[in-house]
């Protein structure tokens, strides 16, 4: 069988590899990878983050579970606060929705 997994560190790589090994299939070794990274990168990874995916399954598609702003955050919102741009500190800075484990479940 051939296969490949690339992340950002190799025990990662190692999950999803050793997924594959056991008879997995991709989405077992994403599982495997990304969920290993909130572990051995915490500091670039966690399950408050969000995760970017192409997979090819008969047909290729991607994920994309970057977040998405609150639903009321919009620009006006922010103009009936006061403010004549999005602020980049304080209580209404903007944010998203962390997508990583919601990701997980789309993949399935």
């Amino acid at each position: 069988m051939k296969y490949n997994v690339a992340t950002s560190h190799p025990l990662s790589t190692m999950a999803g590899l050793e997924a594959l090994e056991k008879g997995g299939n991709a989405y077992d070794a994403m599982l495997a990878a990304s969920s290993a990274l909130v572990v051995v990168q915490p500091q670039f990874n966690g399950l408050g983050g969000d995760l970017f995916a192409t997979i090819k399954d008969g047909r290729y598609y991607c994920i994309n579970a970057s977040g998405f702003a609150p639903a009321a955050a919009d620009i006006d919102f922010y103009s009936g606060q006061g403010y004549k741009e999005i602020p980049k500190h304080g209580p209404l800075s903007s944010f998203s929705i962390p997508g990583l484990v919601s990701s997980w479940k789309i993949a399935a």
